[in-house]
C-alpha cells in the first residue's frame, strides 16, 4: 500500500516540479515577449526625444554597460542595437554618441551652430569629442549613417579626425554594397568637399550604386556627380566603365529634365563642358527647351555659368535661346557681380555672338557700379572681356567713366598684383587701344617685368624714359 502511496507522491511531486518549470518558463517567455515589444516600439522611437529612450549601438550580445545609465538593457534576437528603457535615459554620461543617431543629431546640431561659432578652434574641440565618443560604434553604422555623417562633415568643410575617417571610410567600404544611388552621390559630394581625393576603384563601385539605382537620381544628384567628376579630375579614358555610365546618367538626364531647377541645368551643362564631352541632342534639346522655359527663374550666377558653358563647348545656343538669356542678363543687370559681368562679356566674345547695345552698355554701367568690389586680378579680367568681345563680336571699348574709375581700384590694389598681372593689364590696354592715364603701377613691378617686356606692352604708345622712369608722351603717368 505505502508502496502504492509512495508512487502516487513521488508522481505528484514531479508534476508539481514540472508544472513549476513550466510556470517558469511562461514567466520567462512572457517577459521575453515584453521585451521584444518595447524593444520594437523603441524601434520607432530612436531619436531619443523627449529624454524617455535612446536607441544604443553596441558590439557584443551583452547588457550595456558603463554608460552610466539606469534601465533595463535587452537586445532582441537579431537586431543590430540596444534599447535602453529609463526614465532617465538622456541624463548620464551615457550621453557618449556611439549611436549613429545620437552621433549623427549631435553632428548636426554642430553644423547649424558652424555660422554663429566664430571660433574654429572651439569647433574642433567639440567634433573631436563628439568622434571620441562614436568611434568604437563606427564598424556598426549602416550604409546611410555612413553617407550622413560625411554629408554632414562636407556641409561644413571640415574633414573628420583620421581614426575617425579611416573608421568610416572603412565601414563605407564594407557597406558600399547597400548605398542606394543617392547614398553614393552625397558620399561622393562630401568626400570632394573635404578634400579627399576618390580612389578610381572607389569611384567605380559608387558608379555600380548609382546605375543600380539610377531612378532614384534627379536634377541636383546628377549635375552633382558630373560636376564631381571634374573636380576630381575623373579622366573617362581611363575608367573601362565610363562609357556605360555616361550614357546611363544621360538617359536619366533625359528623362527628369523638364524637373530640372534652372541651376542644376547650368551646372550640368558646365559639367560636360569641363569633362570635353558634349551631350547628345535630344539631352540638349531638352535643356535648351528648359532654359527657354524657365528662364525668368534665372539668376545672374545661372546665367554667367550658362554661358561659360556654351563657350567652353565652342558652339552658341539657339538664337531663341541667346534672346531668352540676353534679355534675363538685362531684367536683372543690377545684381550681376564683377566675375558674372566678366563673364557673360567674355563668353560673347569667344562665341563671336552680338550682344544688343543697350546690354554691352548695361553691363559697362553695372561694372561702374560694383568696381569698388573688384580686385586686381576682376579689373585684368574685365579688360580682358571686353578685349576678347571687341575683337571679335562688336568693336567696343569700356566707357571712359568705367576705364577711370577701373584705374583708381588698380592704383589702389595693386600691391595685390604680380609681374603676371601687371604685364596682363597692359596687354589687354593695347588691344583695346588705350592708353593707361591714372595708373601709377609701382616701380618695382616694371622693374621685376624687364626691360623687353615692358617695352613690348607699351609699344607705339609713345612712352619714353625720363630721368630713370617710363613716361607717356604727355603726362599723366611716371615715377
Amino acid at each position: 500500500m505505502w508502496g502504492a502511496r509512495g508512487n502516487a507522491v513521488q508522481d505528484l511531486a514531479r508534476a508539481a516540479v514540472s508544472a513549476g518549470h513550466i510556470a517558469r518558463q511562461q514567466v520567462v517567455q512572457a517577459r521575453i515577449h515584453e521585451r521584444h515589444q518595447a524593444a520594437a516600439v523603441l524601434e520607432k522611437k530612436k531619436r531619443g526625444l523627449g529624454g524617455q529612450t535612446t536607441t544604443w549601438w553596441i558590439l557584443e550580445d551583452q547588457p550595456l554597460q558603463a554608460t552610466g545609465m539606469r534601465g533595463i538593457f535587452y537586445r532582441p534576437r537579431g537586431a543590430r542595437h540596444f534599447a535602453a528603457l529609463s526614465q532617465g535615459a538622456n541624463d548620464g554620461s551615457g550621453e557618449a554618441a556611439n549611436a549613429p543617431d545620437v552621433f549623427l543629431r549631435e553632428l548636426h546640431e554642430i553644423v547649424k551652430d558652424v555660422q554663429d561659432l566664430a571660433d574654429t578652434i572651439a569647433i574642433h574641440k567639440r567634433i573631436r569629442d563628439l568622434e571620441s565618443k562614436a568611434l568604437p560604434a563606427v564598424p556598426y553604422f549602416d550604409a546611410n549613417s555612413v553617407s550622413k555623417s560625411f554629408h554632414a562633415y562636407g556641409r561644413i568643410r571640415m574633414r573628420p579626425g583620421k581614426d575617425m575617417f579611416d573608421a568610416l571610410y572603412r565601414q563605407m567600404r564594407g557597406e558600399m554594397s547597400n548605398f542606394t544611388a543617392i547614398d553614393a552621390s552625397n558620399t561622393m559630394w562630401a568626400l570632394n568637399s573635404i578634400g579627399e581625393e576618390i580612389a578610381r576603384d572607389d569611384f567605380e563601385m559608387f558608379q555600380g550604386q548609382i546605375i543600380e539605382g539610377l531612378k532614384e537620381m534627379r536634377g541636383q544628384d546628377i549635375a552633382s556627380v558630373l560636376t564631381i567628376c571634374v573636380k576630381q579630375n575623373i579622366q573617362p579614358s581611363r575608367l573601362r566603365t565610363w562609357p556605360d555610365f555616361c550614357k546611363k546618367l544621360e538617359a536619366q538626364a533625359e528623362a527628369e529634365i523638364k524637373r530640372f531647377e534652372p541651376h542644376h541645368i547650368a551646372a550640368l551643362l558646365l559639367a560636360y563642358a569641363n569633362l570635353h564631352t558634349r551631350p547628345g541632342q535630344e539631352l540638349m534639346d531638352g535643356m535648351e527647351a528648359s532654359i527657354v522655359g524657365q528662364i525668368k527663374n534665372f539668376r545672374t550666377q545661372d546665367i554667367a555659368i550658362l554661358m561659360r558653358a556654351y563657350a567652353k563647348h565652342g558652339v552658341p545656343p539657339r538664337p531663341d535661346v541667346l534672346a531668352a538669356i540676353e534679355r534675363q542678363a538685362v531684367a536683372r543687370i543690377s545684381s550681376f557681380r564683377p566675375w558674372e559681368i566678366t563673364t557673360l562679356l567674355w563668353a560673347s566674345g569667344e562665341l563671336r555672338v552680338k550682344l544688343g547695345a543697350p546690354t554691352v552698355a548695361e553691363l559697362d554701367a553695372q561694372a561702374v557700379n560694383e568696381i569698388r568690389f573688384f580686385s586686381f586680378e576682376d579689373c585684368v579680367h574685365l579688360m580682358r572681356a571686353f578685349a576678347t568681345y571687341s575683337a571679335r563680336s562688336a568693336k567696343v571699348t569700356p566707357s571712359d567713366t568705367l576705364v577711370r574709375e577701373l584705374e583708381k581700384v588698380v592704383t589702389e590694389k595693386v600691391r595685390e598684383s604680380d609681374f603676371a598681372q601687371a604685364y596682363d593689364l597692359l596687354h589687354e590696354y593695347t588691344k583695346l587701344r588705350l592708353k593707361p592715364s591714372e595708373v601709377r603701377l609701382t616701380p618695382v613691378c616694371f622693374r621685376e617685368m624687364g626691360v623687353k617686356s615692358f617695352c613690348s606692352c607699351v609699344q607705339g604708345w609713345g612712352w619714353r624714359v625720363e630721368g630713370g622712369g617710363w613716361r607717356v608722351e604727355g603726362g599723366g603717368f611716371g615715377w
